[in-house]
Order: C-alpha cells, then structure tokens, then sequence
C-alpha cells in the first residue's frame, strides 16, 4: 500500500478537513456578527453565507454601530 497523495483517500481526506476548516471559520464569523448586533444567516454545508440585499440594512447598522440614531437623515452622495 502506498502512502501520501497515493494512498487510499489521502488527498479527499484532507479536502474534507480543509471544508470542515472553512465552515467552522464562517461559523465563527458568524457568530461574531450577530454578537455585534448584525442578522446573519447559518452558513450553508459548503461555508457559503446567504446575505442577501444588505443595501438598506447597511446605512442603518453603519450608523447603529457608530451611535447615529436611527431618525437622522443619512447623508447622500
């Protein structure tokens, strides 16, 4: 039997650790948005995360986050 690259799953094996890396990083991330007050989905089996249009979301968390209240006008431009 050989051993390395060769062997028997040895190079899967470890892609499969790398994405089991990857997600749990995202996960990690995640976490970290939602401690910081943002709505952030569960990444999905592959680490992708879904945001969707954060447009308008966006300038209000920007300003949450910096103590702006929410009825001042946003700056355009």
């Amino acid at each position: 039997m050989r051993k390395g690259k060769g062997g028997s799953g040895g190079s899967s094996q470890g892609a499969s650790r790398e994405l089991t890396d990857h997600v749990e990083a995202q996960r990690t991330w995640v976490a970290c948005l939602r401690g910081a007050g943002l709505d952030a989905p569960d990444p999905d089996a592959t680490g992708t995360i879904h945001l969707g249009d954060q447009s308008k979301r966006a300038t209000r968390t920007r300003a949450s986050l910096i103590g702006v209240p929410d009825d001042t006008p946003t700056p355009k431009g």
